[in-house]
């Protein structure tokens, strides 16, 4: 795959998966169906830089992911939010 986008507001489900990977490991997407159900909901950059701790672990919601997996991604999402913020 090439390398990522410098906005992750331009990045792909496989974009968000590989950065995801890079930082928590394959088992981690694995485990709990990430990919999955990010392709069901047609998560792309700019709607998973929105994803929140309740949307994701919300039940019965489209995820349904532990709280653990959820902070986890949150995260992230945090963390590229200030990097994009901050000019890169």
């Amino acid at each position: 795959m090439s390398s990522l986008p410098i906005d992750p507001r331009d990045w792909s489900l496989d974009h968000i998966i590989t950065h995801l990977e890079k930082k928590k490991g394959k088992a981690f997407i694995e485990d709990d169906g990430v990919h999955e159900k990010f392709n069901t909901q047609k998560i792309k950059g700019a709607s998973f830089l929105l994803l929140n701790e309740e949307m994701l672990s919300c039940k019965p919601g489209p995820y349904e992911f532990p709280h653990g997996t959820s902070l986890e991604i949150v995260q992230i999402i945090k963390e590229l939010n200030q990097e994009r913020e901050q000019g890169g």
